[in-house]
């Protein structure tokens, strides 16, 4: 089974996520929750193809759930057709499972490499290839990254993990 992303990102330093990506394996219930997109940089795959993601609504967004279970929706499909080769081919909404994983290493820039965790996502849809994200994130995930090409090319999805809304009568805001 290909994956889709993550797996180019690592082992490169000067990668501009190689310092924010996590170095230990989160726990489900770390990882559950709801990301959405937050920053966009592919106009290299497609011209104008930024401001055509920014400008979808609703704003695509990953439901992580503790069983394991994810929702994906509007994401912004851009398959490999190898050789880095990617084309944009739309907004999928569908169901998955997901899967914590080691998605490579990252060198501290001398000797020492540290793996680093993603995520694993398998819709339920045949047609659909799995699609591999990077955790970002000091001590737990607070994002998630999709990167493109070698990963040195700056091309990528990040998306943001939104902290729970404070329950009702709790006075925060």
């Amino acid at each position: 089974m290909a994956l889709l992303g993550a797996l180019a990102l690592t082992g490169c330093d000067n990668n501009a996520f190689a310092r924010r990506l996590l170095k230990h394996k989160p726990t489900t219930a770390q990882a559950s929750g709801t990301y959405t997109l937050a920053v966009v940089n592919v106009d290299k795959v497609e011209e104008g193809l930024n401001a055509k993601i920014i400008a979808q609504q609703p704003v695509p967004s990953i439901v992580l759930l503790d069983d394991g279970s994810a929702e994906v929706s509007n994401f912004p499909m851009l398959p490999d057709s190898g050789n880095f080769n990617y084309a944009f081919v739309g907004f999928k909404s569908f169901k998955a499972t997901s899967r914590i994983l080691p998605v490579g290493s990252v060198s501290d820039g001398n000797s020492k490499t540290s793996e680093v965790f993603g995520l694993a996502i398998d819709p339920t849809e045949s047609n659909l290839k799995t699609i591999a994200l990077s955790f970002v994130g000091e001590s737990s995930p607070d994002g998630l990254v999709l990167t493109l090409y070698d990963g040195a090319r700056d091309q990528f999805l990040e998306f943001t993990k939104q902290t729970p809304e404070a329950a009702p009568g709790t006075g925060r805001q």
